[in-house]
């Protein structure tokens, strides 16, 4: 690979491999978090119908945001590979 001045080529696209899934796993645990404690502001029986309908767009939301984190980071090493 010529992009990259200095070092090694094969070494430093597995280290941005590495670096890009890394950065996804922690990403994806992120908003997995997130979208638990969204998930249990649901269950108390202070939270209105508003805030409720909120909070499932928020869940709504982190789940389709881990889905293009996947996605992203899975061509982003396709990529890297090429």
């Amino acid at each position: 690979m010529t992009g990259f001045p200095g070092g090694t080529p094969g070494r430093t696209v597995t280290s941005m491999i590495t670096v890009v899934r890394a950065t996804r796993v922690l990403l994806i645990l992120l908003l997995a978090m997130l979208a638990i404690s969204f998930d249990m502001a649901l269950g108390t029986s202070s939270t209105g119908s508003l805030e409720r309908f909120v909070l499932l767009l928020l869940i709504a939301g982190c789940v389709y945001a881990a889905a293009k984190a996947n996605t992203v980071s899975a061509w982003m090493v396709q990529r890297l590979r090429h």
